[in-house]
Formats: C-alpha cells, structure tokens, sequence
C-alpha cells in the first residue's frame, strides 16, 4: 500500500465540519443550524467549503468524504478485486483543499501490459453472482459465442483481461457541492497511440503543445498540486491511456446512508468497497462478453472507419452535419481519418478492434498534466459513450448481430445498406 505520510503535507489535511456562524453588521454571531462550514482541521478558521445539514440514522450531518479516507479505501478496493496492493500514484489535488483525484495502479500488473502478458483476476467473494454469470455464459454459447476469457470454476471467476491492457482503480472526491460526485473509479490502462490523440491535435488545442516553461510563467501561483509516478512516465514517454469503465457514485448510493456518519465511517466504508467490487466485477465480466461478441464480427478497413462515430454519438445525417460548426466538422473528420489509420494497422480485423481502439483513446498528456492537473486527469473519468454500446441491457449493439456463430443479415445491412454506416461516411465526408 502507499501511505499518504509520502505525499506532501497539503494532500494529508483532514477536514472538519463545524457549525456555520454568520456575523451580522452589529457585531452579532447566528448560528445558522441547516448549514455546516467544512473547514481545515488544524486551521479551523480555514473555510472550504459551506455545506446543507442532512438527517442521517447518526444524526444531522452535511454530506463530504475525507480526502484521506478515499486515498486509503480506495487502495482496499484494489487489493479487493486484483489481489494486489497499488504501488503506484497518480494524483492531483487542488491547493484549496476542495478535490482529490488519486488513480492507483501496481507496478507488476504494467510489466506485465507492456510485455503482452496475460493478467488474470481472479474473485472469489460473489457467490450470489456466480449463477447469473453461468447462465449468461450459456447464453452467449447458444448463440454461438465460445467465451474463452471468463472460467467459472465452483464459487470463483476466473477472468483474462485484453492483452496490454492494466487495471487501476481511481477515487474522484469534491467538498464543493456544484462540483462532482464523490466515487470510485474502474479504469483500464494502455499504452497510448500517438495518431489516435484524436481532440489535442485539433487547432483549438494547440495551445497544449506550447513549451511548458512559457505557459508555468503566466500562472502566478498554481491551482493545483500532482504528481505522477516516475515509472509511469519512463515506460508510457509522453502519455498514457486510461479509460472509465465503469463508476460507484457515493451520493447516489441510499442504501449507504445509514452507515452515514462522519465521526465514524468504518461501517459506510466496508459496506461501500463490498458494493463497489460487485459492481465492477460485473462490470468487467460484461466487457470481456463484449471482446468475445466482437471477434465473430469481421469487418474491412473503411466499414471500421464508417462505423467508428456511431459510438462518439455522431449524428451523421448530411443535413445534420452540414450544419455542423468548423471544430464539430474537423472533430468528425479526424475521428474518420484516425480510426482508418488504425484499422489499416490490424491484421484480421473484427468488432473486437473497436475495443482496442477505445481503450487506447482516452488519453493522459504527460505535458498537458503538467500545465492543468486538474483538466489532464479528469479525463480518466470521464463518462464513455461507448460502454452502453457494449454492455449496456438495453443499448448494447454486437449480439443483435449475431446468429450461430456468423454475422447475420441485420449487420449487412447496418454496415451496407442504403442507410448504414458506410453509405452515411460516403455522403458526410465531403461535407468535412
């Protein structure tokens, strides 16, 4: 585990709420009792953030999460689903004490992505689960699906993640209520592809590649304070992919909140990471069905290319995209260009590339991390519109196009037909 005694003072701060006291113009003190002032523990006159009072089974609280404390369960979570204890830190942490951002990851899990080494998880803690995913796994076979990166064997799951890719687990927290939602974070890592840095080699973003040292001189104190592990930097070079699969929302969570309580949290916390490990186990299972639905689907280099912006939420009506503004239209366009690029360095290509292709377009600048901290890494967690395409109940996309083992008619034409993909890219490109 990494303890937080090594990262700087600032990032070990804990906070306190405390009554909210508003001195009126006469001098006067009210205490305001439906609202609570977050403040610096060891600095309590240090206001970070004023919060709403909630009725909690312990009692009338406002609702914020100790930075310290996710830094800490979060590392639980991953020795809970991995095995492993992260040895290795990502974070930023903004200098006024209102958001953490710490993505965890172990160093032999990367060893083992870089050298294209299998990386099996195995978990044995979901019992009630392992029926659900038996007959999940009969249904894929019956439609011919062989599934040969997920073995039950008894009460444990044993799972193959995508060869080069590794898993980390991130925790995004904020005291200021307008900001995001505390969580845990399911993030898978690559390596990243330089022609696939599809949004920073626009001209909008240029401003990114300008020397850092000319950029650091015009912020007069910084925002935040990061930091990335030197190993990650000396094997990824320039940057890194990481992709959100999947979250645990904290506010959103009811059932959590009656362990609620911020003068003990041990309960809310155990309950929290037990909640969480399911969710992202079932998570990772419905990925691996998707990597598995996607290789029986073949598909030639300009159909990739054509079908690639159905999943970035593209509407690609010729009138749509006529209307488009120049950034909208030279966003489309690059996406068009790099996913053929990519599909042209596939050998065998099928659906399943789509995937690759995902996991390596979520990507860290190590240069841009260094200007904006806060911006760079919050990437890692955004919300991808792919995953409901792959995995979602009720808009996932590749097994309606498969029937036996073989593409059906349904994917001819959805690829072919005078209104699908291909057809729609041979009418907007010129537009772009």
């Amino acid at each position: 585990m990494i303890n937080i005694n090594s990262l700087p003072k600032k990032v070990q701060t804990q906070l306190k709420n405390d009554p909210f006291i508003f001195t009126a113009a006469n001098g006067r003190q009210v205490n305001i009792n439906y609202l609570s002032a977050i403040v610096n523990s060891d600095d309590l006159i240090n206001v970070i953030q004023v919060l709403p009072r909630q009725q909690y089974d312990s009692g009338y609280y406002p609702f914020f999460l100790q930075h310290t404390e996710l830094f800490n369960k979060a590392q639980d979570l991953f020795e809970s689903i991995f095995g492993l204890e992260p040895d290795l830190l990502i974070y930023s942490y903004k200098n006024d004490f209102r958001v953490s951002i710490f993505l965890f990851a172990n160093k032999s899990l990367i060893e083992k992505s870089i050298l294209k080494e299998k990386i099996e998880i195995s978990s044995k803690e979901i019992k009630e689960n392992i029926k659900n995913y038996k007959s999940q796994i009969n249904k894929e076979e019956a439609n011919g699906v062989k599934v040969d990166n997920i073995k039950i064997d008894n009460n444990s799951v044993l799972f193959n993640l995508p060869v080069g890719v590794f898993p980390l687990i991130g925790s995004l927290n904020s005291v200021d209520s307008g900001w995001r939602t505390p969580n845990f974070n399911l993030i898978f890592g690559s390596e990243s592809l330089k022609n696939l840095n599809v949004i920073d080699r626009l001209p909008e973003f240029e401003q990114y590649n300008a020397p850092i040292d000319k950029i650091a001189k015009q912020e007069k104190e910084p925002e935040w304070v990061s930091n990335i592990d030197d190993y990650i930097i000396s094997n990824f070079k320039h940057g890194i992919s990481l992709y959100s699969i999947d979250k645990f929302d904290f506010k959103f969570e009811n059932e959590l909140n009656q362990f609620y309580n911020p003068n003990n949290m041990n309960s809310f916390y155990e309950n929290s990471i037990i909640k969480a490990k399911i969710k992202f186990i079932d998570t990772i299972f419905s990925f691996l069905l998707a990597i598995n639905r996607g290789s029986y689907l073949p598909i030639s280099n300009d159909q990739f290319s054509a079908f690639i912006p159905h999943f970035y939420e593209f509407d690609r009506l010729a009138e749509s995209v006529a209307n488009y503004d120049s950034f909208e239209k030279r966003k489309l366009k690059t996406l068009y260009d790099t996913s053929l690029s990519f599909a042209r360095s596939i050998n065998n290509l099928t659906c399943k590339d789509f995937i690759d292709y995902f996991l390596r377009d979520s990507i860290i600048n190590f240069s841009s991390l260094k200007i904006d901290p806060g911006k760079e890494i919050l990437k890692a967690f955004e919300k991808q519109p792919q995953i409901p395409l792959l995995i979602g109940a009720r808009k996932e996309i590749l097994s309606r196009f498969i029937t036996n083992g073989l593409p059906n008619t349904k994917y001819n034409r959805f690829l072919n037909g005078s209104d699908g993909q291909v057809e729609g890219k041979t009418k907007v490109y010129p537009l772009l």
